[in-house]
């Protein structure tokens, strides 16, 4: 899906709160949003209006209000890309008014020495029992859309 530059414009305005007399991104917010370094959150936002799509069609829902995400702190979705991808790709849906509540996931891993799970950062992942450095994660790279309202 393409987009005017002017819409792009308007897009990273009300989504980022800058005003006209800071200067206007020209083509690249096209380019970032969709085929760039956003493409990851562009992918999201068409899996989420895909999911959303089927469940209101099966439950006759015409229009949605809110979409509620669970989001890993290791998925490596930022919530502004995602957000920005998603009105983009919502426009002529079911959800294109519809507002995205996100609830982030801490990341956790499993210490195999003290058996039990804890939680890490990119740059923390030793066991603050024992010391040992996991490599099992077991949470914070979920993705998934844990409700939808609409009417």
């Amino acid at each position: 899906m393409w987009i005017s530059a002017a819409e792009a414009c308007a897009l990273w305005r009300r989504r980022n709160g800058t005003f006209i007399s800071q200067r206007c991104p020209s083509i690249k917010p096209v380019t970032i949003i969709l085929w760039g370094p956003a493409m990851h959150e562009a992918s999201v936002a068409n899996e989420i209006l895909e999911i959303v799509q089927q469940a209101a069609d099966a439950g006759d829902v015409q229009k949605l209000t809110v979409i509620t995400l669970q989001i890993g702190t290791f998925s490596c979705i930022q919530s502004d890309l995602l957000q920005v991808a998603f009105d983009v790709l919502s426009r002529g849906t079911v959800a294109q008014e519809a507002t995205l509540e996100i609830e982030w996931m801490p990341a956790k891993a499993w210490c195999s020495q003290c058996q039990q799970e804890y939680p890490i950062t990119f740059t923390r992942r030793a066991c603050p029992v024992c010391g040992v450095v996991s490599r099992q994660i077991t949470g914070g790279r979920e993705a998934l859309v844990k409700s939808i309202e609409g009417a």
